[in-house]
């Protein structure tokens, strides 16, 4: 979703909100990834 707003707005003109779309979901996925690295590490 936020690939999709971020590539809407680069369509725009708005081409700097890309780059910060991909980092943002670079970073949620570098959480998901730690989070469930955690709890499959306890069980």
């Amino acid at each position: 979703m936020v690939l999709a707003v971020g590539l809407f707005f680069s369509l725009q003109g708005l081409w700097l909100v890309l780059p910060f779309s991909g980092l943002e979901m670079l970073v949620l996925g570098l959480g998901l990834y730690l989070a469930s690295r955690k709890v499959y590490r306890r069980g």
